[in-house]
């Protein structure tokens, strides 16, 4: 192969990621998620700015807005900067499916392939902590093979780089100490003189814990053993999360790792229902995957002891990653490497066709666009806009929500305001807070009615027309047995009182 073909190969690479990248800055999405409101309005306000979960993302969102002009609109910004990030991450994924084994040929169409799955799409679209550590894990794996493909132990600094960009990726989101964990095991394995290796590729992380230490003091945890627990453990210890396995778990777990190659959800039925046309995509793709299926030639075996060692090495990143996620209700956001993963394994696993590579990730450009990115970006597909308005509009009022901290975080990023006592979550959610019971919330709400408050939910659905009196006393009644029923004690209570708010899809 000539310089020119190989020039042609990389260019081809470049041109897909950056095409992949211009995409996705131009399709942010409308309807952010609760978390995304809430590390914008900590970059914002500058409050909260160390999540113990995610330590530095919001101090690298803050770093980066201030690159930006002042008249900037903050999340769209965060945005912006994991769209960039998400380009980054196939930059560096480039060398490393080299490194793989990959031959020239299939890298653009492997990128092509990896940046159209709606795990990454879904990100690089929103203001979440899931790209920024992926990047110095990618990076850190580059490094990392470098250092594996050497034959002297001169190119040791290659390996503690890996080490600081492995551990940089634990202090931007915890969940990658997996893939730390997965570098240094095989860093242990792979070389005859294994402490000295292993030691090198540790001592960056020496730095996380003095940062959990610096950072708790900051946010007001005791340096103790006992309030750095609790700090660095905060989301299973405070919020009393418990991984799990079981049945259930398991089916979440093979519904979300097709949901981060394809993007499926009740949306997609609504979309087709109300646009008929978009049927032609589905048989599109069809075409397109079926054009695909020869994209496998055959098992390739390992032609360095390198490949075969960075294989096995991200062969157990993908392993810890995927177990961590399952044992997680089968969490669809911790499942975001795995598509990067999944393709180091693949390229050093087989022998590849270009052409079904490629007609493989046009299908999954073709539907995650479809039915993922333009919909998030042109339709509205929540009321929170809405709700937050009326909310600041109607100070005296409570509402009792159905997403209850979506609403809630929109308002802390408009307003700086944190606290925001009068709303609280639906009745089915009181429910569950107070131990299942019901009378608890019943007695609240009769006394907020009787003292001629207004309550206001958009758990009970839109009024109908015409029945405006009786539907008030309709839901009035509900208020009482969404939560258990049986008594009628919300007869007693002016029940027009308590008044609906409706959600609806609707263009922008």
């Amino acid at each position: 192969m000539g310089s020119s073909g190989f020039f042609s190969y990389r260019t081809g690479a470049l041109l897909v990621v950056a095409g992949l990248t211009a995409l996705v800055l131009l399709l942010p999405t409308a309807n952010a998620t609760l978390d995304a409101w809430y590390y914008a309005a900590c970059v914002r306000w500058q409050q909260d700015v160390y999540l113990p979960h995610h330590l530095l993302y919001n101090a690298l969102g803050i770093a980066w807005v201030r690159l930006l002009p002042g008249e900037v609109d903050v999340r769209l910004g965060l945005t912006a900067l994991n769209a960039l990030l998400y380009g980054a991450i196939l930059l560096a994924l480039r060398p490393l499916l080299r490194a793989a084994g990959a031959p020239p040929e299939t890298v653009a169409p492997w990128l092509l392939v990896v940046g159209s799955t709606f795990g990454l799409l879904r990100f690089a679209t929103e203001n979440e902590a899931y790209l920024a550590p992926l990047l110095c894990s990618v990076l850190a794996s580059g490094a990392w093979a470098k250092w594996a493909r050497s034959e002297h132990s001169g190119h040791s600094g290659w390996l503690v780089l890996a080490g600081a960009l492995a551990a940089g990726a634990c202090l931007l989101h915890q969940l990658h100490v997996w893939w730390w964990l997965a570098l240094g095991l095989s860093t242990w394995w792979g070389r005859p003189r294994r402490w000295r290796a292993t030691l090198l590729y540790a001592a960056p992380a020496l730095l996380v814990p003095l940062a959990y230490v610096l950072a708790a003091g900051h946010a007001g945890f005791p340096r103790t053993v006992a309030g750095l627990t609790r700090f660095v453990l905060h989301d299973y210890v405070v919020n009393e999360i418990t991984p799990t396995l079981g049945g259930k778990t398991l089916l979440l777990t093979g519904i979300n790792l097709l949901r981060t190659l394809g993007q499926a959800h009740g949306s997609t039925l609504l979309l087709l229902q109300r646009w008929p046309v978009l049927a032609v995509v589905p048989v599109a793709v069809g075409a397109l995957l079926w054009q695909a299926r020869r994209a496998w030639i055959a098992r390739r075996d390992f032609p360095t002891t390198s490949q075969r060692l960075i294989w096995r090495s991200h062969a157990l990143a993908l392993g810890l990653h995927g177990a961590f996620a399952a044992a997680n209700d089968g969490n669809a956001e911790f499942m975001v490497m795995l598509p990067v993963l999944g393709a180091i394994l693949a390229v050093g696993g087989g022998h590849w066709r270009p052409q079904g590579l490629k007609l493989a990730g046009a299908a999954l450009l073709l539907w995650n666009l479809t039915f993922g990115l333009l919909p998030t970006h042109f339709l509205r597909m929540n009321a929170s806009a809405a709700l937050a308005a009326r909310v600041r509009a109607t100070p005296s009022a409570y509402w009792l929500l159905t997403d209850q901290h979506l609403t809630e975080n929109r308002l802390i990023y408009d307003t700086g305001r944190f606290q925001w006592p009068r709303l609280r979550a639906a009745p089915t959610a009181l429910v569950r807070r107070d131990g299942g019971d019901a009378r608890v919330f019943r007695q609240w709400l009769t006394a907020e009615l009787l003292a001629a408050r207004v309550v206001y939910t958009d758990a009970l659905g839109p009024p109908r027309p015409g029945r405006d009196s009786r539907a008030g006393s309709r839901w009035g009644r509900a208020g009482s047995g969404a939560v258990g029923g049986g008594s009628r004690r919300a007869q007693d209570v002016p029940p027009s009182r308590i008044q609906p708010w409706e959600n609806e899809l609707c263009v922008r």
